[in-house]
């Protein structure tokens, strides 16, 4: 028989995980750029400019959680705006 999980096993489940199960909700660099239609140098340029969604450097490998590239997709997200006549005929001079 098991015994039941103590408070402080509940209260930190990342620390009773193994490293593997850590890294296995990460994407990689290869997968996140496949999924936006970059290239990898793409990438490493917008977190180079500051404009990617927050990483996890590991060693020399770069990941992304699916929440913060969710929520950095969202943040990112443009509403078109109505430009009025008289502005458009004056960018056409």
């Amino acid at each position: 028989m098991s015994t039941p999980a103590s408070k402080e096993e509940i209260a930190a489940p990342s620390a009773a995980r193994p490293a593997s199960d850590l890294i296995g909700d990460l994407i990689p660099e290869d997968q996140y750029a496949a999924m936006l239609g970059l290239t990898k140098r793409t990438c490493q340029r917008h977190r180079q400019l500051r404009c990617a969604p927050p990483y996890i450097r590991i060693g020399r490998r770069i990941f992304y959680r699916p929440a913060a590239v969710r929520a950095w997709l969202e943040k990112s997200e443009l509403t078109p705006s109505l430009v009025p006549d008289g502005l458009k005929s004056r960018r056409r001079r």
